[in-house]
């Protein structure tokens, strides 16, 4: 599980909002997620996930893979899967 503190970055809190928060946690607890799956679970606005999650990408507190056509995020530190290159 990633630490609070290991995803600030430049003095800003990266779940400093309610529903990035609740989108890094999903991931954190689904790593490899589909943004379709995420879509559908968490009920969210499609343009204020994509924004919270470019956000969150952009902080480094998760990375992306493209696995078979399809977006699926990775939290930035995930037990039993290598992030080279993030």
């Amino acid at each position: 599980m990633v630490n609070l503190v290991d995803v600030m970055t430049d003095g800003e809190d990266a779940l400093g909002h309610r529903s990035r928060e609740t989108i890094f946690r999903y991931i954190e607890s689904q790593p490899g997620v589909s943004f379709a799956t995420m879509k559908r679970v968490l009920g969210l606005n499609e343009s204020t996930m994509r924004y919270h999650l470019e956000f969150l990408e952009k902080k480094k507190s998760i990375h992306v893979k493209i696995e078979k056509g399809n977006r699926c995020y990775y939290p930035r530190v995930c037990p039993g899967i290598q992030n080279k290159g993030y």
